[in-house]
């Protein structure tokens, strides 16, 4: 559900893409990388509405709803490139919807 393109890569971490299943893996990635010297470049997610490929950092994540997407790790939540489909969704779905950087924050901060 998301592609990450490594910039600068590391022994362990080559530079190219990578696929990952959710944020979580992704801050999981980040922190290896950075801890080497590596560095992210773009950032992809599916938009769970849509299906389409869009820039992670400008997306709206519905955290801690009743919707649990198949084959992700906790904490769940859904992404969305618009905000009024998040608010649909958070209506239906319950929840909080967090931009990027909040996200980062909250799955970092989550306890497992």
């Amino acid at each position: 559900k998301y592609i990450v393109v490594i910039e600068k890569g590391s022994k362990e971490l080559k530079k190219g893409d990578y696929g990952l299943c959710c944020l979580h893996c992704l801050v999981l990635l980040r922190k290896n990388l950075e801890a080497r010297g590596g560095t992210m470049g773009s950032i992809l997610y599916m938009d769970y509405n849509t299906k389409e490929m869009t820039d992670a950092r400008k997306a709206f994540y519905l955290i801690e709803s009743e919707l649990i997407p198949k084959g992700s790790m906790v904490p769940f939540m859904l992404a969305f490139k618009e905000q009024e489909t998040a608010e649909t969704f958070k209506t239906v779905y319950c929840g909080i919807i967090l931009n990027w950087k909040n996200t980062v924050k909250y799955v970092i901060e989550y306890k497992y």
